[in-house]
């Protein structure tokens, strides 16, 4: 995390700054928090002695927090930008990956020092998040959470982010 903060969310707000096109859209912080009980290498022991950690936009994995009850934290923050014209909703950040309107985060194992051989992926969509929930949440100083653990590969289906105190 940088400095307390949720890692990226300095980085994703000065990009929203810099955009050309930032007085069409009104934007807002957007912190997420995914929780999750990492695979067992036992079960999965292509994992044995992979790095771990969510992708940002250049190919760095950052470290989870590892919490007592043996769950990985990720606390990352982005920009929710939403056109003033039409209305549509874009994610922006280190840690925001995919086209617009179909962002996602990218949680990834890899061998050790090979900072592209990955090993195993799993996406966390962004697209189920509403717009005013998203505008309430940030007023609120609060957080989006989900736990992802058991959550396979490019699973499409929809996240349930929830809503919850920082």
């Amino acid at each position: 995390m940088e400095n307390g903060q949720f890692a990226g969310l300095s980085a994703a707000w000065q990009a929203f700054e810099r955009s050309r096109n930032r007085e069409s859209h009104e934007a807002v912080r957007l912190r997420l928090r995914l929780s999750l009980l990492p695979y067992d290498v036992t079960e999965f022991p292509e994992l044995e002695g992979a790095e771990f950690g969510m992708q940002d936009l250049k190919g760095t994995l950052i470290r989870p927090e590892e919490r007592d009850d043996g769950r990985s934290m990720f606390e990352v923050g982005v920009v929710a930008r939403r056109n003033r014209t039409n209305g549509t909703v874009s994610i922006l950040g280190p840690y925001a990956h995919g086209p617009a309107g179909d962002e996602f985060l990218y949680l990834n194992w890899r061998v050790p020092g090979r900072s592209t051989q990955w090993i195993w992926r799993r996406k966390f969509r962004l697209t189920s998040l509403d717009w005013g929930e998203i505008v309430t949440a940030d007023a609120n100083g609060e957080v989006f959470s989900f736990d992802g653990t058991g959550r396979t590969g490019h699973n499409t289906a929809r996240i349930n982010w929830q809503r919850e105190p920082r």
